[in-house]
């Protein structure tokens, strides 16, 4: 009977992955729409009704505090769901960082499920959840799939065996071929003999030191961290900006030459929150791939280097106020196809 693979993947973790990984990605698509319709009608209306109960009316909330509220939930949900599709797919790898960082996401995402109106978060949840399972656990660690407990059958009692009954030793024939007398017993033992050849030993084999981490991916992942979360912190002060006082940066938009007047502040409104969620969630999924990068992720260097590519023609787009991030995203493009960085990815 073979035993079972540690290598293979347990199907929990296969469909708790892709679980994970599809209702992250549906999820971040659902948030632009909730984002989009928050300051509907129809969703001030639900608003206004939930708010008039009792309870609400207790705590002092208003609808525009339930606004807010739910702004900043949909928020916090479109962030973890983009960490959560990516960690998922690492999940996926045997990554046990991944597993605990899929599962802290989930717990957000959870939470806010009845605040965003979306049951896809409750997929997320249970994916992680499953992957704390006891095959999950066994595989990440590197063991075999420990099989069911069997059921125990007690033995059958064996009955006691027939003893003979005692006999006086019989004494020797004479004349009879006695054995060889044992050394030690009346002669001394025989000298011993000059020592034999000693093999030389040899010197201990050399285990193969791993490479070490090249600069220029010290370099790229850092570049990466910092840019990533200075704009990150951007783009969360634009919203609370946005939240508190709109009016001015309404008014700096409409000034522009560009503008048309057709579209009113609610449209424009929603186009400014839709916008920095978007870049919000650029900004930490580049920050969690360049995680799974210092770790020498294969998968993580390719999305990385096409994340950050991307950023540096964003930034072209909009020279020269993003000078700052179109050399950054520009350098660290460049370190990271570098011939060491892709010889020490590649296992060379």
């Amino acid at each position: 009977m073979t035993s079972p693979d540690a290598n293979a993947r347990p199907s929990q973790v296969t469909l708790a992955g892709w679980a994970a990984v599809i209702a992250s990605v549906l999820l971040v698509l659902a948030v632009f729409d909730a984002m989009s319709g928050l300051n509907s009608l129809a969703t001030r209306d639900r608003l206004t009704e939930a708010v008039s109960g009792k309870s609400f009316q207790d705590l002092g909330i208003t609808v525009d505090d339930a606004l807010g509220i739910m702004r900043w939930a949909i928020l916090v949900t479109g962030a973890a769901a983009a960490a959560a599709a990516i960690l998922g797919f690492f999940v996926l790898q045997r990554n046990k960082g991944a597993r605990i960082g899929l599962t802290v996401a989930a717990v957000p995402i959870v939470l806010a499920a009845p605040l965003t109106g979306s049951f896809l978060g409750m997929f997320v949840g249970a994916g992680a959840a499953v992957l704390w399972s006891r095959p999950a656990r066994d595989w990440f660690a590197g063991r075999a799939p420990t099989p069911p407990a069997a059921r125990i059958t007690p033995p059958a009692p064996t009955p006691p065996p027939d003893v003979a009954p005692w006999q006086p030793p019989v004494p020797p024939t004479p004349g009879a071929q006695q054995p060889p007398p044992m050394p030690g017993w009346g002669q001394a033992p025989p000298a011993p003999g000059p020592p034999g050849p000693v093999p030389m030993a040899g010197p201990p084999p050399q285990q193969a030191a791993p490479s070490a981490m090249p600069r220029q991916v010290r370099t790229a992942c850092l570049l990466t961290w910092i840019f990533s979360g200075i704009t990150a912190l951007l783009w969360v002060a634009f919203l609370v900006v946005l939240a508190v006082d709109s009016e001015p940066l309404l008014t700096a938009v409409k000034d522009t030459p560009t503008w048309d007047a057709r579209f009113d502040d609610d449209v424009l409104t929603t186009a400014l929150v839709v916008t920095s969620v978007f870049f919000l969630l650029w900004c930490v999924a580049a920050s969690v791939l360049a995680v799974f990068v210092w770790r020498r992720a294969y998968a993580a260097w390719i999305l990385l280097a096409v994340c950050v590519g991307a950023a540096a023609l964003v930034s072209a787009l909009a020279f020269p106020v993003s000078l700052v991030h179109l050399v950054a995203a520009s350098f660290t493009t460049g370190m990271l196809v570098t011939k060491p960085s892709r010889d020490w990815f590649a296992g060379r």
